[in-house]
């Protein structure tokens, strides 16, 4: 009976022990002649391989060989990333600001509006004052004995009353709230005077009068004339007034003429007063 090879009975599991593998030269292990052919013993040997130690070396190269793809993928994929220019990245996306500093995202600025600016008016306002008439010849005559001679600016007329009749007529407008429609009269019933009525307001300029209504009015609310004596002849040619009447109209009255009289006599006062009058309309307040 044949004895048990001692050499496939004893064979370790692990591959390392296992030796290189036998060769048709390798003497017998125990000096049996009972030997396994060659190839079924070259056939265990690696069957023992891959069932140990063999097994493991295997799946220890494969990992190895994972891990150099994975490295040189991390290397493709860094390098890639260094060659990308910064201004490329994403501007929509924004860094937050670190605290204590200002963030770098600044609001849309407004664009210049393109609607023209407005302009100021050029247009000239209307003159505040209504010219109704311009140099016109008027005047007022002395009358005969106690009678009253008259000048109404606002139409204007000049009329002769009675000093009967006048007087009536002052005592009619005062019962009815009014003025008598006369704006200046010339009287000699004491002695001769030409004379404001009341009601209205005048100034009496020695040199010519202001031709703008509306220093011409603010001249005559300053006042300061109501009555001269003609008799003295204090008035010149070119001399005048700024008068407001009964119904607010503005008024300038320059003396052009004299006419009658003797200024070297105490009673030489003049016939007749002749002007060139001038009226504005006042605006409505």
């Amino acid at each position: 009976m044949t004895a048990p090879d001692e050499t496939s009975s004893t064979a370790p599991a692990d591959s390392s022990a296992a030796g290189p593998p036998p060769t048709p030269e390798d003497p017998p292990a125990n000096g049996s002649t009972g030997r396994r052919p060659l190839r079924q013993r070259l056939r265990d040997y690696h069957d023992n391989r891959l069932d140990g130690g063999g097994r493991g070396a295997v799946i220890g190269a494969l990992a190895t060989l994972v891990v150099g793809v994975l490295t040189v993928g991390a290397m493709v994929y860094t390098a890639d990333d260094d060659d990308k220019d910064p201004s490329d990245s994403n501007p929509a996306v924004s860094t937050p600001p670190t605290a204590g500093q200002p963030s770098a995202v600044t609001s849309p600025q407004p664009q210049d509006s393109q609607a023209p600016s407005p302009t100021p008016s050029t247009q000239v306002p209307a003159n505040s004052y209504k010219l109704v008439y311009k140099d016109r010849k008027v005047g007022v005559s002395k009358p005969a004995g106690w009678d009253f001679g008259t000048l109404d600016l606002d139409r204007p007329r000049a009329q002769t009353f009675g000093s009967a009749e006048y007087k009536r007529m002052r005592e009619d407008a005062e019962t009815e709230g009014k003025l008598v429609e006369p704006d200046l009269l010339y009287r000699t019933d004491a002695f001769p005077e030409l004379v404001l009525e009341e009601g209205r307001t005048a100034v009496f300029a020695d040199t010519s009068p202001p031709t703008q209504p509306k220093q011409c009015a603010a001249d005559a609310e300053a006042g300061g004339f109501d009555a001269m004596r003609m008799d003295q002849w204090p008035a010149e040619v070119g001399s005048g007034f700024c008068l407001i009447t009964d119904q607010g109209n503005v008024v300038r009255l320059q003396i052009t003429r004299f006419v009658g009289g003797d200024r070297d006599i105490v009673t030489g006062e003049p016939d007749r007063i002749e002007f060139s009058a001038t009226m504005w309309r006042a605006p409505k307040s």
